[in-house]
């Protein structure tokens, strides 16, 4: 257990490795699968984690909007707009 600690804390997730590592999987799959299930667990896959995706990136406000929101003008801009209205 610490050696995996140890190597996760350490590790560089590059392009290169993640391709690499999803090329092994694949295989191994293949290896005891048909390629017919290994493609539909992949495309399976591709789709759920690409929505996640997609929802993760645009479900709530960016960096930039959460610092402009936590500021104290920012609050009195929303408090001003909201007694005017």
């Amino acid at each position: 257990m610490a050696l995996a600690a140890h190597a996760r804390h350490h590790a560089r997730l590059t392009p290169c490795v993640v391709a690499v590592a999803l090329a092994a999987v694949l295989l191994g799959g293949l290896s005891i699968a048909s390629f017919g299930s290994v493609l539909v667990a992949w495309l399976g896959f591709y789709l759920v984690a690409g929505t996640l995706s997609l929802f993760a990136a645009h479900g709530g406000p960016g960096p930039g909007q959460r610092a402009a929101l936590n500021s104290g003008a920012a609050r009195r801009v929303v408090n001003l707009a909201r007694a005017s209205s």
